[in-house]
């Protein structure tokens, strides 16, 4: 088995490698004059295990360009007789374009999934997906990581929600009908109680949240009491900053993000750090957050690393992937 490290998260690609006692293999990725990707794997990767180890979004690039770099990657793979070509991408590109929800629209996810199927990839491995039909885009096998157990041992770690006493002082909070099976999920397995949000939109301003409204079967007070919003993904924060002022408006003491993916696109660090109703963000690795990290003090990193070498090894020895969902 192989690594290679596409340039949009080479700290998670050394982890991931460190874990699994070996280093990305000698690959140059560079940039022709007229913006042209360039690709130039140095080693044999004849008749070998290829692991591609990228991300769908990093600050300083594009994301067109991560996809282009990584679908060049699948392809020189290939092209050098690769005995297998697994993709690991936790933060699937285009992932919010899953469905044809206008006229004449394409559905972004799929054209993805069918670029990376015809350039040779042979399996995916995912983390939290926004949708999970985007599985269904593919025609390979596809593995969609969730990060539940990770997140769970990390409120145990910092608020010992494993007490009863403790955890009793915390809601999760869906924040809209898409995230409801997931957090019912998380709800499920932290034995916690969760309340629903409904947000109300202003279709003549696309993207504008006019308000949210919170749907909770317990209507009990919920003052002192903190709110964890779960959510795949955070953009440029916006909604999520409305809805956490909304949660405080209810009587909620404060409030922590718990998020897959922080993109922190625009100014949404700046609005993080300012908010006085966030406490915290609880935020994986799937996209580099380094730089995020000396930027805003009230993010707190998750490392996804252990789960994905951990699905690395499986994938090698022919193993079954049930244990990580």
């Amino acid at each position: 088995m192989l690594i290679i490290s596409g340039s949009s998260n080479i700290s998670l690609a050394n982890k991931v490698s460190s874990l699994l006692f070996t280093k990305p293999i000698d690959c140059n990725l560079y940039k022709f004059n007229c913006g042209e990707t360039g690709i130039q794997i140095n080693e044999t990767v004849r008749g070998n295990d290829i692991v591609i180890i990228q991300s769908g979004y990093k600050s300083n690039l594009q994301v067109n360009d991560i996809v282009m770099e990584t679908g060049l990657l699948i392809d020189a793979c290939r092209r050098s007789s690769a005995k297998s070509i697994t993709l690991i991408i936790p933060c699937y590109p285009y992932a919010r374009q899953d469905r044809k929800d206008s006229s004449r629209s394409p559905i972004s996810a799929a054209f993805i999934a069918n670029m990376f199927e015809m350039a040779g990839l042979t399996r995916i491995v995912c983390m939290d997906l926004h949708s999970p039909q985007i599985q269904g885009f593919f025609r390979i096998p596809v593995d969609n990581l969730y990060s539940i157990n990770m997140v769970h041992k990390k409120l145990i770690e910092l608020y010992n929600i494993d007490k009863e006493e403790e955890r009793d002082k915390y809601y999760l909070i869906s924040p809209d009908a898409g995230a409801v099976k997931r957090t019912l999920k998380f709800a499920n397995v932290m034995k916690m109680k969760m309340c629903l949000m409904h947000k109300e939109r202003d279709y003549s301003k696309p993207g504008i949240v006019v308000k949210n409204i919170l749907i909770c079967e317990d209507a009990s007070d919920f003052s002192g009491k903190t709110a964890i919003i779960t959510d795949d993904m955070i953009d440029s924060g916006g909604t999520f900053i409305k809805a956490c002022d909304t949660l405080i408006k209810k009587g909620f003491q404060d409030v922590i993000g718990v998020i897959t993916h922080g993109y922190f696109t625009k100014d949404a660090l700046n609005r993080v750090c300012e908010a006085v109703s966030v406490k915290k963000i609880i935020v994986s690795n799937s996209i580099c957050q380094k730089e995020n990290l000396e930027k805003c003090h009230k993010l707190e990193l998750l490392d996804v690393s252990t789960q994905l070498a951990e699905a690395i090894r499986i994938i090698c020895d022919g193993g079954s992937m049930s244990n990580l969902f």
